[in-house]
């Protein structure tokens, strides 16, 4: 029996990075030129196009478990990195006047770590108030509520007269009532008479060009979930030049009859 993997979420937040973007298209590039070099031999493409993006996600953008992670800025990670080689030293140092050093070391560490906190926090509830006051000024009240909600109520279930239904295999049995009317409906007594068009459209079916996907790639939502591939948007937009040389020779094996 197959067991399902849990689908991994990366910290794009750090895309924002000037350095973390360098870091990722050093990275990406290289293995994409190693991918290059297999591809003679008995290679499947789509698994080793695949295989390079996500490598890259995991080591240059690491994982995240919550989207309070995603607000930590590269600074700080890099001092969480700092404090802990610190930790490290003061467990492995052997002499008193070297422990003492070193937990001064570990000290200034943790004091600057905490300030960059501190730091990240500001500036994400600044950031927060900007985007709510822009929703506000443009009435996107949608967008208003997206950016000031903190979680997801839960919507109650109704009756067909506006009752709220209490316990979950009532609920169960509302919701299955409900799709059986909506999808269950009598054909319509006067359908509507639709002409068959006189020519075909001209639908271009020749592979896309590097424009076109360039295009589409910088059209990508930003902010969703990734597909069944698993790989988000952010990361195929930091490095658009190597994600267009990866899915030129992939999309050009794809005929559409």
């Amino acid at each position: 029996m197959e067991t399902s993997t849990k689908r991994k979420r990366y910290n794009v937040s750090l895309t924002r990075d000037a350095q973390t973007q360098v870091d990722y298209t050093l990275n990406l590039s290289n293995r994409f030129s190693v991918l290059q070099d297999l591809q003679e031999e008995d290679v499947n493409i789509e698994d080793g196009l695949k295989e390079t993006m996500i490598t890259t996600c995991e080591e240059v953008l690491c994982t995240t478990r919550n989207r309070q992670k995603e607000r930590i800025s590269t600074q700080s990670l890099r001092k969480i990195q700092e404090r802990k080689d610190k930790t490290v030293s003061v467990n492995n140092s052997r002499t008193r006047a070297k422990k003492a050093r070193t937990q001064e070391e570990f000290s200034k560490a943790n004091k600057e770590f905490k300030n960059s906190i501190k730091a990240d926090k500001r500036s994400f509830m600044d950031g927060l108030a900007k985007e709510a006051e822009e929703a506000a000024a443009s009435r996107n009240m949608k967008k208003l509520f997206h950016t000031t909600k903190y979680s997801k109520p839960e919507r109650p279930v109704k009756d067909k007269d506006g009752n709220t239904i209490m316990g979950t295999e009532q609920q169960l049995k509302r919701w299955a009532e409900h799709f059986n009317d909506i999808l269950n409906r009598p054909i319509p007594q006067n359908p509507p008479d639709i002409l068959p068009a006189e020519a075909d459209l001209p639908i271009n079916c020749g592979q896309p060009t590097r424009q076109e996907i360039r295009k589409t790639i910088r059209q990508m939502k930003s902010g969703k979930a990734a597909g069944p591939d698993g790989i988000p948007a952010e990361p195929m937009k930091t490095d658009i030049s190597t994600s267009v040389e990866m899915l030129y020779p992939l999309l050009g094996k794809i005929r559409i009859f």
